[in-house]
């Protein structure tokens, strides 16, 4: 049990359905015929191993009339890897592997790659989607999770250059969507944008003249404002793209972004006026500026939080502006101390250090308060990521006991497959339809905690930069995007999540150089 308490803690145990993953050759599997990857969390063991750089899984009944049963078939091909340099192409299907067949399906396909050292050189015979066969010759590579990561990040930003200047300017959202792709442009490695001033230029200028026009601080507080346009996400991602980007070019549309969004903040002064209740200190989600259609949750809060922080000098909010987050932030915290191995009145195992998202509602449900006819509202991953990295960001101590109690929560669910803490409220889709948002957002939080690995509470060390990178580089189209299956929150929109998915994979890259010294000493202990 304790053994089966350590995994969990690490999100580590598999679903009987899927074969444990050799994420470290860069070799994603399925066992059955999904028309999509799954992985383990078992990535970061050992970057000693030869890498490929294949995301395979079994064949279907149907495809296995046609090449046999244990042939595989070839999903995707991690961008800058052995495989791509070949010649592989998705959707083929390995029929032999240095001239051995049957290849024995995925899982023995993972047996044979578990086996090969860096400089091999392996022949695949693959049949292609047009019916030819042909051969290819892959050099196994050594698995160098900061060069995934490079490769990744080189491909994201050029297909958000491409993609995010797409679209009618008048489209419902149009403006934020852009702003949080070059937000994640901004966020990436120096090296990942090299060559492309022309086109980064051309993006800042189109998110300045959009996004400030659509936030202006005369208008913050006027009635009526346009639903859809998500100028409270808008504001915070471009005012710190902006600075980052374009500091001198664009210091008065940063000024007015800020002003903007110290304006929307809920019941405090200078902000938004009115008697918001629980809601005070917080942003409001919703683009209508009445009292009542102003709504606070933790999402924007971050975002606003994050934007003012990484757009200049200081947050610029007042004291009593702090103060009324930090109130915000604590009640949404579930949160209740273990003292002498017995909790505070009140308390119970639903108090577990989670956050939630709004006054009242959760997308993950809620959980009754044992010995009470009380309900909380459940703890999820990306509030509590949120919650933690805005913490965090308003300058709370890293051993503080708020801070590890959120800090506790996310090692105890974590996991990369989804967003964690749903539970059978998963089933309305959150726990996929948030997964990259999660990523983005549990890695924000990480980064700044600033710890890699992090050591638990049992002796291990969690590589999450490591695990994160493993995972992502495993699902990056050629063309350098993501995209979710699931549409429930936008993310089946390739620009939304290859935009948290580059922040993501940044946020990791900061950590290569102590991952790579983890490398050194003969793998990750998890």
């Amino acid at each position: 049990m304790a053994d089966n308490l350590a995994r969990r803690r690490l999100g580590l145990a598999a679903p009987a359905l899927i074969v444990v993953l050799a994420l470290a050759l860069g070799l994603g599997i399925v066992a059955g015929p999904l028309p999509a990857p799954a992985a383990d969390d078992e990535a970061g063991e050992d970057h000693r191993r030869g890498w490929v750089g294949l995301v395979i899984r079994n064949l279907s009944n149907k495809e296995q009339e046609t090449y046999g049963s244990e042939a595989v078939y070839v999903v995707q091909i991690q961008p800058g890897t052995p495989a791509e340099r070949a010649g592989f192409r998705p959707k083929d299907v390995i029929v032999e592997i240095d001239r051995r067949r049957p290849i024995e399906g995925a899982k023995g396909a993972v047996e044979d790659f578990r086996s090969w050292k860096p400089g091999r050189r392996v022949r695949f015979r693959v049949v292609r989607e047009d019916g030819v066969t042909t051969e290819l010759a892959v050099d196994v590579d050594a698995y160098d999770p900061s060069k995934a990561a490079r490769a990744a990040t080189k491909r994201a930003v050029v297909f958000l250059l491409e993609e995010a200047a797409k679209g009618d300017p008048g489209t419902p959202g149009a403006a934020a969507k852009r702003a949080l792709a070059l937000y994640a442009i901004s966020r990436a490695p120096e090296v990942a944008r090299l060559r492309r001033e022309e086109q980064i230029a051309a993006l800042v200028a189109q998110v300045r003249t959009e996004v400030t026009a659509r936030c202006d601080p005369a208008q913050a507080g006027v009635a009526g404002g346009a639903r859809g346009e998500f100028r409270n996400y808008a504001a915070p991602l471009a005012a710190a793209a902006l600075h980052r980007l374009d500091p001198e070019g664009s210091a008065e549309a940063v000024a007015s972004l800020r002003s903007y969004l110290q304006k929307r903040q809920l019941g405090v002064a200078g902000g938004a006026a009115g008697d918001f209740g629980e809601h005070r200190g917080a942003w409001n989600y919703l683009d209508i500026d009445q009292p009542g259609g102003q709504r606070g949750d933790l999402s924007v809060t971050s975002i606003a939080i994050e934007g003012l922080a990484l757009s200049g000098d200081d947050l610029s909010l007042a004291d009593a502006s702090v103060e009324a987050v930090r109130t915000y932030l604590e009640a949404r915290q579930n949160y209740g101390l273990i003292a002498d191995g017995a909790r505070p009145d009140g308390a119970s195992p639903a108090h577990d250090g989670g956050f939630h998202f709004a006054p009242g509602e959760g997308k993950a449900g809620q959980l009754p308060v044992s010995g009470t006819d009380q309900w909380i509202v459940a703890s999820y991953g990306s509030a509590t990521a949120d919650g933690l990295r805005t913490l965090l960001r308003l300058g709370a101590d890293r051993r503080s006991p708020r801070v590890q109690a959120a800090l506790g929560w996310l090692l105890d669910n974590f996991t990369a497959r989804r967003n964690p803490g749903f539970g059978d409220a998963g089933g309305v889709g959150f726990d996929m339809g948030l997964q990259f948002y999660w990523l983005r957002a549990v890695t924000d939080a990480l980064s700044e905690y600033d710890e890699h690995p992090i050591e638990t509470a049992d002796g291990r060390r969690f590589a999450w930069a490591q695990v994160i990178i493993d995972w992502l580089s495993a699902r990056q189209h050629m063309d350098g995007r993501w995209v979710s299956r699931h549409r429930v929150m936008g993310e089946d929109d390739p620009v939304v999540s290859t935009a948290f998915s580059l922040l993501a994979v940044a946020d990791c890259v900061r950590f290569k150089d102590r991952f790579v010294a983890e490398t050194k000493k003969g793998g990750v202990k998890r």
